[in-house]
């Protein structure tokens, strides 16, 4: 099973598969220093590889299952490396201030370029890196052949582990900082660094498709929220109808003499055309959070509270989620948006806010 990380540092296998062998290991901090909660290695057959990458992902997956059971961790979520000579990494330049969209669809263009093969079969990932000039800004970009997920995903079923990060090796070198390493795993030598920085976590490129689902979750957020409202503007349109029903009731049912006078009749309109705004204000209120969401979140839940409307969703970061209500406070029909709940989870951050409306018309 392939997915994104979003995990906190530690939650994750480090593995490297690499002849002559499999490297795991799990790490953890304590007072801010890391340290080893388990590790292993185990030795590759003949003819388990072939050019770096695995050729028999039965072999492979059952070497990687006898790895994890004599290191003793428990977890079961992991970061693998790529091997360099299997990946492309290149820095492109953008202009700055492109909307999440827009910067993927220039870097899907850009590959193209550099790319030896289709780009429906390539796996890539790419992260903005610091400005280049006052216009422009670089992209680091990784991409690799689907093939290799593929083989991936076979091999980490027969071992009972989920692959949440594929990264290049030499990159995960590169961002993660040197650490001293417990007397037990020091005589593993320094070939235990990758699948440490691999343990590491940290802002990174992972070339599983991980943003591939996370569109497919915004949108399957994105229509729940619409289904809430389609309930909202039903139920407020069967208030208005039974409402409006009532009156006319009354009418007919009062005697000559006891009907509503002019100006009573005139206050039930005024009433009833309050309520028959409120159904469109409904309506406005969720097109301004749409309007609000910031790119990198969405909603996996709308519902109405007394006074306003709970919105549940993901987003990338919790700076993105602080945006989204900040966003939310300067709409004209909602006057404050409150955090409720914020977690980090294996999407990234799971959220909850309370909007509180405006009176409707």
């Amino acid at each position: 099973m392939l997915g994104r990380f979003g995990m906190d540092a530690g939650s994750l296998l480090g593995v490297e598969i690499a002849p002559p062998s499999i490297r795991l290991v799990q790490l953890h901090r304590r007072k801010g220093a890391w340290r080893v909660r388990a590790w292993a290695l185990e030795p590759l057959p003949a003819g388990a590889m072939l050019d770096g990458w695995i050729a028999d992902p039965e072999v492979v997956g059952l070497a990687l299952k006898r790895a994890l059971q004599r290191s003793g961790s428990r977890c079961r979520q992991a970061a693998v490396a790529l091997p360099a000579a299997r990946a492309i990494s290149k820095s492109i330049s953008l202009p700055a201030g492109l909307a999440d969209a827009e910067v993927a669809a220039q870097v899907r263009d850009a590959a193209e370029q550099f790319i030896p093969f289709d780009l429906e079969d390539t796996a890539l990932d790419y992260r903005l890196l610091a400005p280049t000039g006052a216009d422009a800004v670089s992209v680091q970009v990784a991409a690799c052949h689907r093939g290799l997920l593929e083989t991936l995903e076979a091999t980490f079923e027969v071992a009972g582990l989920n692959a949440r990060v594929l990264e290049i090796d030499s990159q995960a070198l590169q961002r993660a900082p040197a650490i001293a390493l417990d007397a037990e795993l020091d005589r593993a030598g320094s070939s235990m660094g990758v699948a440490c920085a691999l343990a590491m976590g940290g802002v990174r490129l992972n070339l599983l498709p991980w943003r591939e689902r996370r569109q497919r979750l915004r949108i399957r957020g994105f229509q729940a929220g619409c289904a809430s409202v389609v309930l909202l503007v039903a139920v407020v349109s069967g208030f208005i109808d039974q409402h409006f029903r009532g009156v006319m009731q009354q009418q007919s049912l009062s005697p000559p003499g006891g009907q509503l006078e002019p100006e009573a009749l005139r206050q039930e309109l005024r009433q009833l055309q309050r309520v028959q705004a409120g159904r469109h204000f409904a309506v406005d209120v969720f097109e301004q959070v749409e309007r609000a969401m910031p790119d990198g979140v969405y909603l996996t839940a709308l519902s109405q509270e007394p006074a306003g409307l709970r919105l549940a969703g993901m987003a990338g970061s919790a700076a993105l989620v602080a945006e989204l209500a900040d966003r939310l406070k300067s709409s004209s029909l909602i006057s404050t948006a409150e955090l409720q709940q914020l977690s980090a989870v294996e999407d990234g951050h799971a959220f909850e806010l309370v909007a509180a409306l405006e009176v409707a018309p």
